[in-house]
């Protein structure tokens, strides 16, 4: 009788956890779904299959942790918030949630707490995207009118990738504001490179350092760029609208270039 007990449990132990089973791999085809519609940018699929996903496996970091963003993508912070804090708290390691949530606290001018989250970020030695922790560092640092640690934040963003160029960008208009014209238009030439190559800005502020370097010709070449390559955008229309001052900038250097002639003669000693 015993033995017969014995195995009826055994029966019911090995029922039971293929019902779990199946349950774990109906989640994760779930969390598969709602992943791959979240990257499709799809967000209401995102949503519904990445809910099923948690209300099977509410103990899922990774689950909360997608769950959240499709939240923040459909408008709904405090509950993306909620979940991604979840999804920490379920696993201190996760360094993709505290991305997210320091991302999504740049959005919300929370900076101190996004820095905060970004420098345990870096102490993951393992995380593979680095460039991007020292870009949002940077960016932080930027609206903080920190400009000098944000050049010091996108220089190592660069370091670790360096065809990285929203931080050759951002370098750019540092150096631009320092008046560091030959600098600043490397860099944006940098940045127009590679998944870059289709924002116009890098183009447009290529072309004004271009003209603050006084090599007009060749700015005029990139504003005629930017005016076919991006049509009915606002830089199309700033392009248009500087290329129509170049002239009068041209006419005034050559006005400014002579006089700086003449009083070099003027003052020149008379031996």
């Amino acid at each position: 009788m015993r033995a017969i007990s014995v195995i009826i449990l055994s029966l019911l132990f090995a029922c039971s956890s293929s019902k779990e089973e199946r349950l774990m791999e109906k989640a994760e085809l779930h969390y598969g779904h709602g992943t791959s519609s979240l990257m499709r940018q799809d967000y209401t699929t995102a949503l519904e299959h990445l809910l099923a996903a948690v209300r099977i496996n509410p103990q899922s970091s990774e689950y909360h942790n997608n769950l959240g963003m499709a939240y923040f993508f459909k408008g709904e912070k405090k509950l993306a918030m909620a979940h991604i804090r979840k999804a920490i708290e379920l696993n201190t390691k996760n360094t993709d949630a505290k991305m997210n949530l320091a991302s999504i606290y740049i959005t919300e001018e929370r900076l101190d707490e996004a820095k905060e989250l970004y420098e345990q970020v870096l102490k993951d030695l393992i995380y593979q995207h680095h460039y991007r922790t020292y870009y949002n560092l940077g960016i932080i640092s930027l609206k903080q009118n920190k400009l000098a640690q944000a050049q010091e934040y996108f220089s190592s963003s660069i370091k670790i990738k360096d065809d990285y160029c929203p931080s050759f960008f951002q370098l750019g208009l540092i150096l631009y504001k320092k008046n560091q014209y030959k600098k600043a238009q490397e860099n944006f030439q940098n940045s127009y490179k590679g998944t870059c190559f289709n924002q116009p800005a890098p183009h447009y502020y290529s072309a004004m350092a271009l003209i603050k370097l006084k090599k007009y010709d060749d700015a005029r070449i990139k504003l005629n760029q930017i005016m076919g390559k991006f049509k009915s955008t606002e830089y199309d229309t700033k392009s248009r609208l500087k290329l129509s001052e170049l002239d009068s900038i041209i006419e005034q250097d050559k006005i400014q270039t002579k006089k700086a002639k003449l009083n070099k003669q003027h003052f020149a000693p008379d031996f």
